[in-house]
Order: structure tokens, then sequence, then C-alpha cells
């Protein structure tokens, strides 16, 4: 522990009950030979903090001394924290004005602190980006020789109020049972986003405002301020970001971390404030699994989530996004450039031609594999496809890769699957999308009735894939229906200023209200008039296009039924993938159970077979249904009530 201009020498000391540390430590500059010093700070801890969002003291030189209670000699913190010593414990968290603890950032003497030690420090307060702050050099600290009374962790439900929080910044808490996981998007796998960090919301999983309330209205606020209220993340105690060579903080196999997880915290840890959040931070930094910090028990676990519920039903009708499952591969098109593993392999297409799936052969393998195997477990009798390729586009048949995704199919369920052919009506291929919907279903007990029919020359679909319909019977009971698998127009784009409906949102209302006539025509020239719009919407439950179909008198089933989310987004879950049907359905009672199997989107994306070997830890898992896409599935059962005969055919 001895640095370049100073002298540390140990000193045996008995540590009396209730107080911390049993060997201590003198820390006096090389040249001074003085006795060890004695602490008389100018201000105490909690002055320094004071009691508004910043500190009163800012710029000012100080001295004060704590107990140590977290410690990050490297990551990027470079500092650690101190605590009043005795201070916290079973507090009335609404009588406390002012914390009693605060980081002292010193790169010089973070390798020479010990979780409790007891210190002295002088140095300048700033406001690093909301967090207060003591600079120390090195000459700036002192060690004692003398125990001071231990900190206690302070039982800790998170302050609603921003004010209140600022009372209890850079303080030891141990947090109560209520932390659910929200978000793992900062655990990596997106670009550089490899912070380390677990989104948490407070009594559950933040939601997207949208999905629960209409824009501009006083719900949609609400909303708005109880996410603020309910989130903090849980961080790995670094500021730098998860290099290749190093294990994913928190997240293995053995620990997959999951949207709707309960957090049980087995050790004390600290609440600050940095990267403009509030943060629960490890007392040393992470790295890898962390359970002796953490653990990811309860709730939304893969246990919960293991088989997708029986809804029941004589026929079951689900929407799945396969998140490009491409049969053209990237390393058989010129020009086309790939994503890499941190070894430089190639795991899928980054641009540079139309594809956007799989790289390779051996890629789309693992792709396929645990996509059949998500499908062959949904218990589906039809299944509606989104983000399959277009095979068109590829001067190839249009229905290559579905046909090749139903041959994987077969294969490891042997003789159970079709495809729904393209029709010939089809707009130029040129004007196409490179993805496409499309739908398969099991021909032992689904039968197409007639040839599919696509949306052809509607200008709303100028940017979106145009929806494709087919009528199927239940061969079983004769139960005819129609399903119309649709994609909309995404969120994405620039579209400033920024909406809570994302861009495109004119062009996603123009397509539902396209999609109603068009269902409207479909069931007025077959008679049938039980009809299902299923897939992906890309519109929240509450938003714009979603209320085109209710004024049409379609139910979302599962805002209706069931109330799961079949995506995460910044944090927040909701549902962009959605079934609705038609008025006959819901008046007959025909609807038994409605699922969402969240086996994706509540999973890391570096689960997915695209994020292989991007650090150093191990977390693919070849041919299970987990991470097979973004989109978690939807599983509509569909049968008339008990004690009733097998539904028939719904007709004008």
């Amino acid at each position: 522990m001895a640095t370049s201009n100073r002298v540390v020498w140990p000193v045996v000391a008995v540590a009396a009950a209730g107080v911390v540390g049993a060997a201590w430590f003198v820390v006096v500059p090389v040249f001074s030979g003085d006795e060890p010093q004695t602490f008389d700070d100018t201000h105490s801890i909690s002055e320094i903090q004071g009691e508004g969002s910043s500190s009163p003291l800012e710029g000012e030189t100080v001295t004060t001394s704590g107990v140590v209670t977290a410690v990050y000699p490297y990551g990027g913190f470079d500092g650690y924290y101190i605590q009043t010593p005795g201070s916290g414990g079973d507090t009335d968290l609404a009588d406390r004005t002012a914390s009693d603890a605060v980081f002292v950032y010193s790169p010089s003497t973070a390798q020479d602190i010990e979780i409790d030690d007891y210190v002295q420090v002088t140095g300048d307060v700033v406001q690093y980006h909301g967090l207060t702050e003591i600079v120390v050099d090195e000459p700036g600290l002192a060690v004692s020789d003398e125990p001071a009374e231990a900190v206690k962790a302070v039982p800790f439900e998170l302050p609603a109020a921003e004010e209140r929080r600022h009372a209890f910044q850079s303080m030891l808490v141990r947090p109560t049972d209520g932390y659910v996981v929200s978000d793992i998007f900062g655990l990596g796998g997106w670009g550089d986003n490899a912070f380390g960090s677990i989104g948490l919301g407070y009594g559950g999983p933040l939601v997207q405002e949208t999905d629960v309330a209409r824009p501009g209205t006083a719900e949609y606020d609400a909303a708005v301020a109880d996410n603020q209220e309910r989130a903090v993340t849980l961080d790995d105690g670094r500021s730098h970001r998860t290099a290749p060579d190093q294990h994913v903080p928190y997240l293995t196999l053995s620990t997959p971390v999951r949207t709707g997880t309960e957090l049980t915290f087995v050790d004390d840890v600290i609440f600050d404030y940095r990267f403009e959040q509030w943060n629960f931070q490890p007392r040393r930094p992470v790295n890898g699994e962390a359970s002796d910090v953490v653990l990811f028990d309860q709730g939304n676990t893969r246990e919960y989530s293991a088989v997708p519920a029986d809804v029941g039903g004589d026929v079951v009708i689900a929407s799945f996004n396969v998140l490009n499952y491409f049969t053209t591969l990237g390393i058989h098109i010129d020009g086309c450039t790939p994503y890499t593993d941190r070894d430089g392999n190639p795991l899928t297409v980054r641009g540079g031609c139309l594809a956007r799936g799989a790289w390779d052969e051996a890629n789309l393998a693992h792709q396929e594999a645990k996509i059949v195997t998500a499908i062959n477990a949904l218990g589906a009798d039809v299944v509606a496809l989104q983000e399959i390729e277009n095979s068109a586009r590829f001067g190839q048949d249009p229905d290559v890769a579905v046909a090749a995704l139903v041959d994987a199919l077969n294969v490891d369920e042997p003789g159970t699957w079709a495809y729904v052919a393209t029709p010939a009506r089809m707009p130029a291929v040129s004007s196409q999308d490179v993805i496409r919907n499309a739908f398969i279903y099991r021909d032992d007990t689904i039968e197409p009735v007639g040839d599919s029919v696509v949306l052809v020359d509607d200008p709303a679909f100028h940017n979106a894939r145009e929806p494709l319909a087919q009528q199927f019977t239940v061969t079983a009971t004769g139960y005819s229906f129609i399903g119309i698998v649709n994609h909309f127009k995404s969120k994405g784009g620039d579209c400033p200023p920024a909406t809570p409906q994302g861009c495109h949102n004119d062009d996603r209302v123009a397509q539902a209200h396209a999609l109603t006539d068009f269902a409207g025509e479909l069931a007025a020239d077959t008679g049938v008039e039980d009809v299902f719009l299923i897939g992906d919407f890309n519109a929240y439950t509450r938003e714009d296009p979603m209320e085109v179909f209710e004024a049409a008198g379609y139910t979302n089933l599962n805002s209706e039924f069931h109330g799961g989310a079949s995506y995460v987004f910044d944090g927040r879950i909701g549902s962009l993938d959605h079934v609705l049907a038609s008025a006959p359905v819901v008046e007959a009672d025909l609807i038994r159970g409605v699922d969402v199997w969240d086996i994706n989107s509540v999973e890391s994306v570096l689960m997915e077979y695209s994020r292989r070997n991007y650090f150093a830890s191990d977390l693919f898992e070849a041919g299970t249904v987990w991470r097979s896409s973004d989109h978690d599935p939807i599983i509509v059962g569909v049968g008339p009530p008990d004690g009733v005969q097998g539904p028939r055919s719904r007709t004008r």
C-alpha cells in the first residue's frame, strides 16, 4: 500500500463492539515524523451536502471525516464513499434533511483505502453532473488509528420526490423488497452501450406511457410521473464500459437477468447520483456474477415462463416477429459487410446489401434453431409471421425463406407445418420491402380456403409491409375465419419535434384505416365475419392507430383479456404486437384465452445468436427458446364456451 510520497505503518488495535476496523493505519508524509493526526474537521459531511440538490459549499476547500463504505480503485470512479460514523440505520425517511455521506474523488489514494477505514480528507467541493464530491489529492488524506462507530445501512424504499432522494445521496442503504428489473439494455450488445447497468422499477417494471394512457391526457401525465418516481438503476461500480475481454456484470447463463424479475439485495449498496440518474452502486466494482450483492430469483424467471399458458379453444392463433429471418446470407452477396464478435468472426449483416439476417450458414443455423424451438412450443395452429425474408427481392421465388422455415419446423416435429403461398397479384418487386408478412399453419388441423390476398396499390403502405390475408377453416369443426397479418411502419427515424407516439404516426393511422377497409371488403366478399388482425403494429395499446381499430369495432384481445407486454424499449414495457378480433368474435364469446409468452423481449440481447461471443461471458444457449427474437409471441385460443358445440362459420 506504500506510494511514492508516503509511508503506511500498520498499527494493532482492538475494535470495541459497534465500531469498525480491528486494525488501523496511520498515514503521514514521509518527511513529517508527526504524531497521528486528530480529526478536527472544518465541516461535517451533512453541512457539505446541504439540504438542496447541490452543495452550499461548492468551490470551497473543506476538511471532513467519515467511515469508508465503498471503494472503487479501478473502473473509472477512482474514489470512495465516506459516511459520518454512527449514522444511518432505522430512521424515519421523512425526517432526514441532508445526507451524511459524500463521494471522495481521489485517484491518487483510492488504491490505498479499504472499506471500514476511518479517514479524514481535505479537498475542494465540486458538483460533478449532480453528484456532490470532494476532490482530494494524496496529501489531503489521513487514515486514523482510532476506531469509529460503525455506519449502519438505511432500510431503503425509494423516495418518490426528487428532493427527498438528495437527503440520501451517497449513503449506505439496504434496498427493501419491491425492486424489479425493468431494463437490461445497459448490460451491452448495442454499439458501445455496455455500461454494466440494470434499470429497476420500484413495485414493477416501468411502462410505456402510451400503452396505458392516451397521449395528452391527465392519465398520460400521471403515467410519466409514476415512471419517474419509481425509476432507479443498479450499476456496477464502474464508469468504464465493459471491455470485450471482461465478463458482463450480473448476467450469466445461470443468472439470466430478465425484465420483470424481482431482486433480493444480499449486501448493502450506495445510493448515488451519476450519469443523470439515481443508482444503487455495489460497494466494490462488479465483474461478472455478483451473487454476493444481489439475487435475481423471483417473479418473471425462466422457470415461471418455461411454457406458454394453455389458452384453450378449438384453434390457436399466434403472432411471431422472427427478427430478420433471412436465408439469403451476407457471405454470398458482394458488398455486404458483417457485424463481428470480439474475435472478428462475422455474425450478422451490417450493411452494404439488401440482406439483414445471419452472415453465414452457421449463424443461420443458430438463429433458425431457436425460432423453430419456440414456434413448435407455441401450441399454435396458425402463426402470423413478421420480419421474414421477402425472397423475391433477391431474384427468387417469394416463398423461399418461409418454405425453408417450414422445412426446419417439420424436421424438428415431422410433418405438421405448411405455409400460405404468396398470391399472384403483388406490387412490383422493386417497390416491395426486403422483409414481408407470412402465414404458416398446421395442415393436420387447418385448411386454407382459396388463395391469399395482399392489399395492393394502397398509398398508405408506401413505407410499410402490405397486409397479407387468408381465410382458414378448422378441419375438426368447420369453423372459418379470416386472418390478416400486418407489420406497420416503425417508430424510428428523424422526426423533430419528438412526440410520445414516435415517428410516422400519421402513416400508421393511415395504415390502420386502410386495413379496416381491406378487412371489411374481405368479410363482405367471403361472407366470413370473424376476422383477426394480427401482427406487429408498431403502435402501443392507447396510441392513435389502435384507436382506429376500436372505432371500427375491433377488440384488442391482449389488453382486453390478458394485459401482458410484448416488447421492451427504453427501459419500459408495452405491446407493439396485437391480435384484434372483429365484433362478431367477441359477441359470440369465442375467446378462450390469451397469452404473451415472454421468452424474448425480457431477455438480454446478449443472449441472441447475433451477440454470441461479444464478451468473455458465455451467454448463448443453442436451440432454446430464449431470445429467439426481440418481440414476444402472442397466443389466442378461439372456441365456444364450455358445453357449447364447436364454433361454426359466422357469416352475414
